[in-house]
């Protein structure tokens, strides 16, 4: 007969054969990835008594769009550099870029 441990094992084996596509393991893909939490902490930080969820999902999806284009703009600046890496002075450079600043 199996034990706990051989059953646990075998489950987890299965699962892994199961999920697999083109040789790996598929992987739990998030929808986004900025957490809901760290936004209601940040609005409550600056004063908000009270916050809608719509404003806490409403902010986080403003962040991660905002994110994302820096992340791209600092990408090309990296590229145009002839790096791989993306610096502090990329990310600073594409905000500068952005939002038209020259003070961050």
């Amino acid at each position: 007969m199996f034990n706990n441990v051989t059953v646990t094992k075998l489950t987890l084996y299965i699962f892994l054969r199961i999920n697999k596509h083109e040789g790996e393991t598929m992987k739990r893909v998030r929808e986004k990835e900025i957490p809901l939490a760290p936004i209601d902490r940040i609005l409550h930080k600056v004063g908000a008594e009270r916050v809608s969820d719509e404003a806490i999902r409403a902010l986080r999806n403003l962040l991660e769009k905002l994110a994302e284009e820096i992340a791209k703009e600092a990408l090309e600046a990296a590229k145009h550099a002839g790096r791989k890496t993306v610096t502090k002075d990329d990310i600073e450079f594409a905000m500068r870029r952005i939002f038209k600043t020259t003070q961050i």
